[in-house]
């Protein structure tokens, strides 16, 4: 989960450092430049958004991994207590023909 987040806070800095100079300058220009730093608000506000879908996505994802996960070990237990009990079973069922 680690590298999904630096990317995206990597990509939130980057809509950052492009949308902070544009805005500037719309500032500086006037209405028509007030429209184009809008324009950029908002290309920041989807690739925002966007991002935070991504990592909802994955941590949705990562979320449904550990319990699969948690349900293979289960089986797997499940599995081995019943192996155990045939090894007792079948030691026993030794035992018997011994004598």
């Amino acid at each position: 989960m680690g590298p999904e987040i630096i990317a995206a806070l990597a990509a939130v800095i980057a809509a950052i450092i492009t949308a902070g100079p544009a805005y500037l300058a719309a500032r500086r220009t006037g209405a028509a430049a007030t429209k184009a730093a809008e324009s950029e608000g908002m290309a920041t506000r989807e690739a925002v958004a966007a991002l935070a879908a991504r990592l909802d996505a994955h941590t949705t994802a990562a979320e449904r991994t550990r319990m699969e996960t948690r349900e293979d070990i289960h089986s797997l237990r499940r599995d081995m207590r019943d192996m155990r009990d045939w090894q007792v079973s079948h030691a026993v069922e030794h035992l018997k023909s011994e004598r």
